[in-house]
């Protein structure tokens, strides 16, 4: 304890046998000071005890702050692997390189040497092409590169990847519908259920049940909604266990027929949207359903105040 942690502590010790009946201050003032200071340079907690003739008696602890032992090794931190992003490769103004080669990508011959700024006059990026730094030394060369074309070749490698990596294990899922569900209900869940099935390589578990507070139905229209379902899902899937039926629910079990191969068709890859402008369009589309929403609310409020409804 450092001299003026003791010193507080005394003080205070001071003020409360001050505020005791029977007890005056000279009084109060001995008891404080017969806390010997050899407290200040102890290590280990000390307990005193203050008495009085007229006072209960009161059990003061001292703890001193037990700091690290720097002798003692630290816990080490758990590590953390470090991202390594793919370094991309500069492309139309970040290039900062005054004369370049051009690369001819069908004879992979090296043109002569070019201004960079007519060879970026000469390409449009609206139209899907864009200038790409292939080396800045010993020779700065660049190439004319097709976007759709690059990012489909991208798409097509990751795809490959993917397909390896979950090798032939078939995916298992389950579908759950009601008998008495709603039209719309059951279109949504029937759709989800026909992409599943077309995507390949999966078994699905589809559960019929009643919905709580339904009359169930008779079981030759159970009978007749599984059949419907089997049928329309003919092209993608088959029965791999013939359907059971245990009490209201039925369990139809469907195995898709649609054979997944690691080939690729670069050309709708080309074609495809790419995901950062789908969800771009999706946000437009929702703010501009809200901002529907909210002159439709305020033209409401408009008529209320003035019909005084």
């Amino acid at each position: 304890m450092n001299p003026n942690s003791f010193l507080a502590f005394r003080s205070a010790a001071f003020t409360a046998l001050r505020h005791q009946p029977g007890t005056s201050g000279t009084q109060a003032l001995r008891l404080a000071a017969a806390i010997p200071r050899a407290a200040q340079c102890s290590r280990r907690p000390t307990t005193y005890l203050i008495s009085s003739s007229s006072l209960h008696s009161t059990s003061i602890t001292l703890q001193k702050y037990q700091r690290d032992d720097p002798r003692q090794p630290k816990a080490k931190r758990p590590e953390i692997p470090q991202h390594k992003p793919t370094p991309k490769p500069r492309r139309g103004n970040k290039i900062k390189i005054e004369y370049v080669h051009l690369l001819d990508p069908t004879t992979d011959s090296i043109g002569p040497l070019r201004r960079l700024s007519d060879i970026l006059d000469s390409v449009s990026e609206d139209d899907g092409f864009v200038v790409e730094l292939v080396q800045e030394h010993p020779d700065p060369i660049v190439k004319i590169v097709d976007l759709k074309s690059s990012r489909a070749q991208t798409l097509k490698q990751r795809q490959i990847e993917k397909r390896m990596a979950g090798g032939s294990q078939e995916v298992l899922k389950e579908a759950h519908f009601t008998w008495s569900m709603a039209d719309a209900d059951f279109q949504h869940r029937f759709q989800k259920l026909q992409d599943d099935l077309s995507k390949g390589n999966c078994r699905v578990d589809v559960v019929f049940a009643n919905k709580r507070g339904h009359k169930p139905l008779p079981p030759h229209e159970r009978e007749e909604r599984v059949r419907e379902l089997v049928e329309s899902l003919e092209e993608v899937s088959k029965e791999w266990k013939p359907h059971e039926t245990k009490g209201t629910y039925a369990y139809v079990y469907l195995q898709s027929k649609v054979k997944v191969s690691n080939k690729v068709n670069i050309e709708e890859l080309k074609e495809s949207v790419p995901k950062h402008i789908q969800q771009k369009e999706e946000r437009r589309l929702r703010q501009q359903k809200n901002l529907e929403k909210q002159r439709a609310a305020g033209q409401s409020s408009e008529y209320g105040s003035l019909w005084g409804v």
